[in-house]
């Protein structure tokens, strides 16, 4: 195995790496689509966007698989920011690179396939990371192939610039810094934590109160969870908590914040002023995650979810509490009436 080395323009590349804010943060509905998009696209089992930070490769999005970052050291993607074209392994176990690298071994993966280019900060040259096709048996890319992929890459780009941007970027990322931001995200959903989306939820109520509107507020319960962990054991569990969250973040709306409560629930705040749009949007969410399967280890699983809503009063809700606790009491009226549904309060 060769390691990759460090970038001619490491310094330089790091603090583009670190200014885009990226590192340490949840899903967000931008990347989950583009790498949703190349996956159907290349027919691959693997899909992700990476970030190549000082001695760790983190994935901002990644289909295919559990894993959240890898050491630089194995990366295929820190190789990648050293072009700047697009870096193809057809068969992994025959290049010298990569033949004894443990994503290739098996010790953690079976990659044998790689097609990589780079991505880069917003305004800035300089690479930091990559999106890369993966799968586990040899395959070759055509011409058109790889100027498709150039191009989901450029997608990546522009969402890189769209988010750093963003008037909410600090609102969405709890204004603190990237070691903070980790403990309070959820390592199974990449969503984040109670503790992070009670935080972001105390920061909504604060705007919505001194702008004088209201806001949604979801609590989202994955029905007979307990059924598929019992039938299909923990880990496919995960996979499924992991695939509707993804769900969540990807067709709710742009601004809404996805955070997981831990067993069966996660907790959506949806910033809209618009108390009609905010339940066309819950009933979306119920009907699409209905009647799309989601793979798993274990197969195509389907499921379905109860949403509770409750709309923000500054007149009633003082305390992220009591929001959390009527959101919960609807839940708790969609679970007993069969759910697979949305109740409002």
């Amino acid at each position: 195995m060769i390691k990759p080395k460090a970038h001619p323009h490491e310094a330089e590349r790091l603090k583009a790496l670190h200014a885009t804010g990226l590192i340490n943060t949840p899903m967000e509905q931008g990347f989950e689509q583009i790498t949703s998009l190349t996956k159907k696209i290349f027919d691959v089992p693997i899909v992700a966007i990476s970030l190549i930070d000082k001695d760790k490769q983190w994935f901002k999005s990644i289909i295919g698989s559990n894993l959240s970052e890898t050491p630089r050291e194995i990366s295929f993607c820190g190789h990648t920011i050293l072009k700047e074209e697009a870096l193809i392994v057809t068969d992994a176990q025959s290049d010298i690179r990569f033949k004894n690298n443990p994503l290739v071994t098996g010790e953690k993966g079976s990659v044998r396939f790689y097609a990589g280019y780079p991505i880069h900060a917003s305004n800035d040259h300089h690479p930091i990371g990559a999106l890369c096709i993966i799968d586990s048996k040899p395959r070759h890319i055509s011409p058109t192939e790889k100027s498709i992929l150039h191009d989901l890459a450029a997608l990546v780009d522009s969402e890189i610039s769209n988010f750093h941007s963003l008037e909410a970027y600090k609102k969405r990322n709890v204004e603190l810094e990237c070691a903070e931001r980790m403990t309070l995200l959820d390592g199974v959903t990449k969503t984040w934590n109670a503790n992070g989306i009670t935080q972001l939820l105390q920061q909504q109520m604060n705007l919505s109160k001194e702008e004088k509107e209201t806001f949604g507020l979801f609590n989202v319960s994955i029905d007979s969870f307990k059924s598929f962990t019992d039938e299909y054991g923990e880990d496919t569990g995960n996979e499924l908590l992991h695939a509707i969250a993804r769900n969540l973040v990807v067709h709710c709306h742009s601004e809404a914040s996805v955070g997981y409560l831990g067993g069966k629930e996660f907790m959506i705040i949806l910033p809209l002023n618009d108390k009609r749009e905010i339940l066309k949007s819950a009933e979306r969410l119920r009907q699409i995650i209905e009647h799309e399967p989601m793979t798993t280890q274990a197969g195509e699983i389907k499921a379905t979810i109860t949403i509770g809503i409750v709309f923000y009063d500054p007149h009633v809700h003082q305390e992220t509490s009591s929001l959390m606790a009527e959101a919960h009491g609807a839940l708790e009226e969609g679970r007993h009436a069969g759910g697979n549904r949305i109740v409002l309060h």
